[in-house]
């Protein structure tokens, strides 16, 4: 077996959590989820088969599936083809390593058919191709705040569908295949594991419990490949898209013990629907950001009423099948002192092991609901409903079913025949003793279905690790054939990782450009305290305003262009897409100017500028945002408000090496204006008639100085004087910008030669 990914780390993370969580993040590091942010994930197919399929029909099927995670409404993920769309080679058990062990990124996310499933056994072990359908995740982040995915890798094991079904060669349904690349595809933007209706893996599960279990479920147990309400909302919590999102609500609050202060990490926490209790149910696991409190949010949750419940992580839900941070072993938090399953009745009340005890909780469109604390002590169940329940078929009493043996009959399922899975989990395997892990209460989780050979009889999923797998943390025997999954250093917080290390290499990238030349603010506005090294790479803007800046970076980084611009804030708040312009400088490859505009609710402060290219590459910059002042002028006696410079024309006339501006907008100021601030207006009066407004010209290569003359007493109308040190061979392409205390504006211009 082959060490995959050796990767030496560029930062040390040694002091940084990061692990995996259920329905959610895949990866978190400083309490902060890690995804592609408002990036596309680029891709590059392999050039061979998979299993039966040809490479062109692998590719179509592919191809299809994307939908299903950029459909989803309240989320914003992205897929997009690389240019090639192809690698360069039939990836195989030979030549995996360049693909799988890059020495630095490849731009892309190379999606790896395995067509006989000899790279999983390569990368897993002898006997892994018969059990592991694929793998996905991260191989390379940026470094940032938060970090981000740069790429990652998918592989799917062909052998699943090479047309052999036997013993030693399973076959599985191509839906049921499907249903393993799209949940591969969700490792690879970001998102892990979520275990909703467990009792799915019990012997006498219905098909219809069967298939109500979301598709990133650690385990292949039906055949169905959409995508379920689980599934939308980890994709909404990574990705939100915030407009769609006011049609929802979201849940969120801590688990405690008995004590009411003592965090749970690791509890299973599950809201479902009344009137759909199977399929309408949303996951996630306390502590899921590694804060080291109990914290758990339930995201792009639609209107309607909802039950509350946690329960334990399946004990066998660990290392490559782990169901969140908390999971890497059977040692680890989720399984030490587990919760008791039952329901929330009330903020920091004790829950009860009865549906009919459980508060329900009532969820408007665009409410946050906050405080829902969970107390996971038993309480005695009363023989009286404290709650406004409005769930039916609610006798089940069972203590081992889990709440979806109580789904309504519009579930098209009867109370009996639901409840007779939860009572079968006896499973006499040798599996049986993970049930162990179980509160004293009764509330058993059902056995792991085992063969007669002793290995598991549903394919897994497992998240990529790229670490060294040959430790098995204490696998049970009934389960040893996981033992190539369990030590994988992304499926740990940092206190469980593998002594091998990460297998994702950090990438710093915080500065991918320079900004070398910013707008000249006027007087009044306070600049930030920077040190010099600091000044020459970062640009200044206001808040709201339409800076120009002239950035300086490797040409060879822009050679397919950039096709968006983002900001993230000094708050973590992301800003895609905005509007921007860019300018070539004459004869300077290495330089640019951009044009942008800087959002009215932007946070003050240090703010990143991200510049994605079309080849998938995103370049990374430094903008100190700074807040305008308020402003005002008395005419005849009146007062009046100040607002963002405009600009309508600039007439520009050569003379020689002099050319004078004129420029014609309005809101200039000249050197007297009334300031007002923590409700009373100052004023400021330029003693020497100096104009509280600055004009910069666009690019700095050119030897000229700029002398603001004058501004019209309406503030409509600034006279300024370029003066020229030699002469322009070339017409130049450049931008004017007007600042004031208010804001900027920036326009093009052309001067000829």
């Amino acid at each position: 077996m082959k060490k995959l990914l050796t990767i030496l780390l560029l930062i040390s993370i040694t002091c940084t959590q990061w692990k995996v969580n259920a329905n959610g993040p895949l990866i978190v590091i400083n309490n902060k989820a890690v995804t592609y942010g408002t990036r596309p994930l680029i891709y590059r197919y392999d050039q061979g088969t998979l299993g039966s399929l040809s490479n062109l029909n692998a590719i179509s099927l592919i191809d299809s599936l994307f939908s299903g995670w950029e459909g989803i409404g309240t989320a914003r993920v992205v897929f997009q083809p690389d240019n090639p769309a192809s690698l360069s080679i039939d990836v195989n058990s030979t030549n995996y390593a360049p693909v799988l062990e890059p020495s630095a990124p490849h731009g892309y996310t190379p999606f790896i058919f395995d067509t006989d499933g000899s790279v999983v056994n390569d990368v897993l072990g002898n006997g892994a191709n018969n059990q592991v359908i694929g793998f996905a995740g991260a191989t390379f982040l940026f470094q940032g705040n938060p970090y981000e995915i740069a790429e990652s890798v998918a592989l799917f094991n062909g052998r699943f569908i090479n047309g052999i079904s036997t013993s030693s060669d399973p076959e599985l349904s191509l839906n049921t295949f499907k249903k393993a690349i799209i949940h591969e595809i969700g490792h690879a933007i970001g998102l892990d594991h979520s275990q909703v209706n467990i009792d799915a893996l019990n012997a006498g599960a219905t098909q219809g419990l069967r298939d109500s279990v979301p598709l990133m479920f650690p385990y292949a147990i039906n055949g169905l490949f959409s995508i379920m309400r689980d599934d939308a909302s980890g994709a909404s919590l990574l990705y939100p898209n915030n407009v769609e999102l006011t049609n929802y609500g979201t849940i969120q609050g801590e688990v405690f013990r008995t004590d009411g202060i003592t965090s749970v990490l690791g509890a299973n926490v599950i809201a479902r629907n009344t009137n759909n209790s199977l399929v309408e149910a949303i996951s996630c696991v306390s502590g899921y950001l590694v804060n080291n409190r109990g914290t758990f949010t339930l995201a792009a949750v639609p209107p309607g009423n909802y039950t509350i419940e946690i329960e334990p992580i399946y004990t066998y839900f660990t290392g490559g099948s782990g169901v969140g941070p908390y999971s890497g072993s059977t040692t680890d938090k989720s399984f030490v002192n587990p919760v008791p399953k039952g329901y929330y009745t009330g903020p920091n009340m004790l829950i009860r092991s009865a549906l009919s005890d459980a508060l329900i909780v009532s969820v408007m469109a665009g409410q946050t609901i906050l405080g829902v604390n969970v107390i996971a002590s038993l309480a005695s169940s009363s023989s009286s409903s404290s709650s406004s329940s409005s769930s039916s078929s609610s006798s089940s009493s069972s203590s081992s079913s889990s709440s979806s043996s109580s789904s309504s009959s519009s579930g098209g399922k009867s109370s009996s025949s639901s409840s007779s899975s939860s009572s079968s989990s006896s499973s006499s395997s040798s599996s049986s003793s993970s049930s162990s892990s179980s509160s004293s209460s009764g509330s058993l989780l059902p056995s792991l279905p085992i063969s007669s050979s002793g290995s598991i009889s549903e394919p897994i999923f497992i998240p990529f690790s790229g670490s060294s797998t040959s430790s098995s943390s204490s696998s049970s025997s009934s389960g040893s054939n996981l033992s190539a999954t369990n030590d994988t250093t992304l499926t740990t917080d940092s206190s469980n990782s593998s002594s091998s290390g990460s297998s994702i290499e950090i990438i710093n990238q915080l500065n991918d450009f320079n900004i070398v030349y910013s707008p000249l603010l006027p007087k009044l506005i306070s600049l930030p305290l920077v040190n010099d090294e600091f000044s020459k790479k970062a640009g200044v803007a206001l808040v709201g305003s339409n800076p120009a800046f002239e950035i300086e970076f490797d040409k060879e980084d822009l050679s397919s262009g950039i096709v968006s611009v983002d900001l993230e804030d000094a708050k973590d708040n992301i800003f895609p897409n905005i509007s921007f312009m860019i300018i070539n400088i004459l004869d300077d490859q290495s330089k640019l100017i951009l044009d942008l505009n800087i959002p009215d609710n932007i946070s003050t402060g240090t703010a990143k500028l991200y510049l994605n290219l079309a080849g998938g590459k995103r370049l990374d910059g430094i903008v100190q945002i700074v807040n305008y002042l308020n402003l005002s002028k008395v005419t005849l006696n009146k007062e009046k408000s100040i607002n963002k410079p405009q600009i309508n024309k600039i007439t520009i006339i050569k003379r020689g090496k002099s050319i004078a501006l004129n420029i014609n907008g309005s809101n200039f100021v000249g050197n007297k204006v009334f300031v007002a601030k923590n409700e009373k207006k100052n004023l400021f009066q330029n003693k020497d008639g100096e104009p509280y407004t600055s004009v910069t010209f666009f690019p700095n290569n050119l030897d000229l100085s700029v002398n603001l003359l004058s501004i019209s007493n309406d503030g409509r109308n600034i006279v300024a004087k370029l003066s020229l040190l030699g002469d322009i061979e070339k017409s130049v392409k450049g931008v004017i910008s007007v600042s004031t205390p208010r804001g900027i504006v920036s326009v093009p211009v052309l001067i000829k030669k």
